[in-house]
C-alpha cells in the first residue's frame, strides 16, 4: 500500500526549468488549449503567486487572497487507487471563502484503468461562517468511446449559472489527453470563458456580458486553477 502526494504545478515548473537549462525554451512553446474564435483575441488573465506550494497568496485579475491545498493518490496493492484532493481559498477584502473536495477511486486491470467511483469535485462558499447561494459541482463521465473521463457540471451563483466542461485537447495534438488540460464555461450555450491548465501558471480567457457573470467565471476558474488534480499525475 502506497500513499503518494502530488504537486502537479511544481512538476511542470521543474520540467520547464530543465528545458530552459538545456536552451530549449525558445524552440518549445507551451501548447495551449484550443480557443473558440470569440476568445482568440482576448488577453488572458494569469494566476499569480507561488508555484507548486501547498499554501500562499494569489492574485487572479481583480481577485486576490490566500489558499491552502493538498492532494494524494493512495495505492492499494497496485490494483486500486484512491484519489483525494482538497482546496480552500479566501478572497480579500470581502472574506468570501471556498471549500472544495475531490474524491474518486480507480482500479487497474492490466493496462486499463477503470473508474470504480467516478471523480467528483465540489465546492461550497461562505462568508463569515454563513453559507452563500453558490456552488461548483463537477462529475466525471465517459467520453470519446471510453478513452477519457470528461468532467461536466455547473457553477451556480445566485441568478447566474455556468455550464462547466473539462477540456482534453491542446492545439496541434491529434489525440485527446486523459487528464483535463483546462475547462470551458458556457452560459446559455454561449462560451463565456476558457481556463488553460497546461502551462506552469493557469491562464483564463473570458468575455462575460456583465459584472455578475464575470464574478462567477472568476470564482469558478479560481477553484479549478488551484486544484492539485491526482488525474494529472
Amino acid at each position: 500500500m502506497t500513499n503518494k502526494t502530488f504537486q502537479a504545478p511544481a512538476l511542470r515548473a521543474f520540467a520547464l526549468a530543465a528545458a530552459c537549462s538545456l536552451g530549449a525554451c525558445a524552440s518549445l512553446p507551451t501548447a495551449r488549449v484550443e480557443l473558440p474564435e470569440s476568445l482568440a483575441t482576448v488577453a488572458p488573465l494569469t494566476l499569480e503567486g507561488p508555484i507548486g506550494v501547498a499554501r500562499g497568496a494569489f492574485q487572479f485579475g481583480e481577485l486576490q487572497g490566500s489558499f491552502e491545498r493538498q492532494a494524494s493518490r493512495l495505492g492499494l496493492f497496485g490494483k486500486l487507487a484512491q484519489d483525494r484532493a482538497v482546496v480552500s481559498y479566501t478572497l480579500q477584502p470581502d472574506a468570501l471563502r471556498a471549500d472544495c473536495k475531490l474524491i474518486g477511486n480507480v482500479a487497474t486491470l492490466g493496462l486499463l484503468q477503470v473508474p470504480l467511483k467516478r471523480a467528483h469535485y465540489a465546492c461550497t462558499f461562505s462568508r463569515e461562517g454563513q453559507a452563500l447561494p453558490q456552488r461548483l459541482d463537477l462529475k466525471s463521465e465517459d467520453a470519446a468511446a471510453g478513452t477519457r473521463e470528461e468532467r461536466r457540471g455547473s457553477f451556480v451563483a445566485g441568478a447566474v449559472t455556468l455550464e462547466v466542461q473539462s477540456l482534453h485537447r491542446v492545439q496541434g495534438s491529434p489525440l485527446p489527453l486523459a487528464a483535463p488540460v483546462g475547462y470551458v464555461m458556457r452560459q446559455g450555450g454561449q462560451v463565456m470563458a476558457v481556463l488553460d491548465l497546461n502551462d506552469v501558471r493557469p491562464r483564463l480567457w473570458q468575455r462575460a456580458p456583465d459584472a455578475a457573470a464575470s464574478a462567477a467565471v472568476g470564482q469558478a476558474a479560481l477553484a479549478l486553477a488551484l486544484l492539485w488534480d491526482p488525474a494529472a499525475r
